[in-house]
């Protein structure tokens, strides 16, 4: 019985009955050395599932399952069962371009209607049709700045330059700072991106120079060659909340094929 239990995958909806204390017992032994090796780990009872007393909940950390343990007197019977289902976490490979106002405060301070009205029509006549263009999809606007996916590192740096390229040619008053990365990013259910992914490329639009276009290393490693734009490495940034240094490229616009 012991090694059927442990044999079994963790997807399964029912992992089998414990016929004994000792069987759970030796079960529960056996889970300690999941949690040891970091497969799993002992959680407190979420609020939002059922209770027993003297059940145990485990999460499975590869798959973020949720289970328990119950007792062998238990009336929904012995063994170790799943929780409730909890939807997957999906994730995928994206290049993210992080979008803000050179002194923004500043300006909404000064003007405020204007300056708001200002960057409504930039968002409309500049950024968004370069986004379609460039086939990256705008996953959320803030009050002075935007954040969108690529599929492709390259497009996201055409975006980037066609972008800076229209403010500088008098579209608009404003200066931009301007941050792509190349990451993993966890997918919400509304379409939302989160993750380091993200952050990574709003913490390189922060350290950005006004008008610039600052890459991670990562994002400069699938572009190099393929674009007619020049590279300033600006070494290693220690960009806020990102626990490893980020190496960073800064993007020439001038020769920007067109």
């Amino acid at each position: 019985m012991r090694e059927a239990i442990m044999a079994v995958p963790w997807e399964w909806k029912k992992i089998g009955n414990f016929g004994s204390l000792r069987e759970r017992d030796r079960f529960l032994s056996w889970m300690q050395g999941q949690i040891a090796s970091g497969i799993s780990e002992e959680i407190e009872p979420p609020p939002d599932q059922p209770r027993e007393p003297g059940d145990r909940w485990f999460r499975h950390i590869p798959t973020g399952s949720l289970w328990r343990v119950l007792p062998i007197d238990s009336e929904y019977g012995t063994g170790f069962w799943p929780a409730l289902d909890k939807p997957r976490v999906q994730r995928r490979l994206a290049a993210i371009l992080a979008a803000d106002v050179v002194g923004y405060s500043a300006l909404m301070q000064r003007a405020e209607e204007a300056t708001y009205a200002e960057f409504e029509q930039l968002k409309r006549e500049v950024i968004e049709p370069s986004l379609s263009r460039h086939d990256g999809r705008l996953i959320k606007t803030t009050g002075d700045g935007v954040l969108a996916e690529f599929a492709s590192p390259s497009a996201a740096v055409r975006c980037a330059v066609e972008i800076q390229e229209s403010i500088s040619s008098g579209r608009s008053s404003f200066k931009l700072r301007i941050g792509i990365n190349l990451g993993e990013v966890i997918v919400g259910a509304d379409g939302d991106l989160f993750g380091d992914g993200i952050n990574i490329a709003v913490r390189l639009e922060g350290v950005a120079d006004p008008s610039g276009i600052l890459i991670s290393e990562k994002v400069y490693s699938e572009v190099e060659g393929k674009l007619d734009v020049g590279f300033e490495d600006r070494g290693e940034q220690q960009l806020k909340n990102i626990a490893k240094p980020v190496r960073a490229f800064s993007v020439a616009r001038e020769r920007m094929a067109r």
